[in-house]
């Protein structure tokens, strides 16, 4: 939270997440990431897309973001930037980037 609030003040503009924080059970229902999913450790979706998503991305290097998922095809608001500070394990290497 931390980080993505120093993100958020350096970037100069509003983040709005489209996904936060999940208990086990929920994420387990919604994602294929099971229930030890990012999410379930405080990962955040950031819907956003052009210029602020580059932003976005730019940001989360700098502030050692260890996973990064880009969502930035399809509807506008559909579009996202997946963020987390997830520590290597056997299911998460890190540091790790991905699409959607």
């Amino acid at each position: 939270m931390e980080a993505l609030d120093a993100m958020r003040a350096e970037a100069g503009f509003p983040f709005v997440i489209a996904s936060g924080a999940r208990c086990s059970d929920y994420n387990n229902q919604i994602s294929d990431s099971g229930i030890n999913g990012p999410h379930t450790k405080g990962a955040a979706d950031i819907r956003v897309w052009g210029y602020r998503a580059f932003k976005i991305i730019e940001l989360a290097i700098k502030y050692k973001m260890t996973g990064i998922g880009i969502h930035q095809k399809g509807a506008m608001g559909d579009r996202f930037i997946h963020v987390d500070k997830l520590k290597e394990d056997a299911l998460h290497p890190r540091p790790w980037p991905w699409s959607y």
